[in-house]
């Protein structure tokens, strides 16, 4: 978002003044809240604590965060995180590992966007089969949804997508979570 101000012409030169432009960043919701998972791989690369850091690429130090890993892809993983207090969302930003080694790799097949107020009931606001046919995912994937108020959101993998080439390694993998409100 861009706000502009004009001013009215100068009356001697005829010509108005133009204000610098200033950018209204949206505040991501989800930077450097609690985050839990069904399971994570905790090294010094991949971590529960990287999926908000606000860090939106696979780097080294800080390539995300990831699931175990599984042989086969039909298996239920989940990463959440608590964003304090009920707030209004109606956006999430998923940003797929985009390193060299495995650039769009572990990104879910099958998975929903859920949100909750207390952590236990949970309501769908996105579900995604067959997701870009298991192929991996590059770039930043946004999904909209009807502003829910909430205070945890959750995406819940039901089919893992492969890392690289390696046809028994399957996990659900993401650089980075961002979540946004109206």
């Amino acid at each position: 978002v861009v706000e502009m101000v004009l001013e009215p012409a100068d009356q001697r030169t005829g010509l108005g003044r133009l204000a610098t432009p200033t950018v209204k960043r949206a505040l991501n919701l989800a930077a450097a809240k609690l985050v839990t998972a069904s399971s994570s791989l905790e090294a010094a690369d991949w971590g529960t604590n990287h999926l908000v850091n606000e860090i939106t690429h696979s780097l080294p130090g800080t390539l995300g965060w990831s699931s175990a890993g599984h042989e086969t892809p039909n298996q239920r993983e989940w990463i959440g995180v608590d964003l304090g207090q009920s707030v209004w969302i109606d956006t999430a930003r998923l940003y797929p590992r985009d390193d060299q080694a495995a650039e769009g790799g572990g990104f879910p097949v099958d998975f929903t966007v859920q949100a909750s107020d207390d952590g236990d009931h949970w309501t769908t606001l996105v579900t995604q089969t067959d997701y870009h046919h298991g192929q991996p995912a590059l770039g930043v994937q946004t999904f909209s949804f009807s502003r829910d108020r909430c205070r945890y959101v959750r995406l819940e993998a039901t089919r893992l997508g492969q890392v690289a080439s390696n046809p028994l390694d399957y996990r659900f993998q993401l650089a980075e979570l961002e979540v946004f409100g109206p």
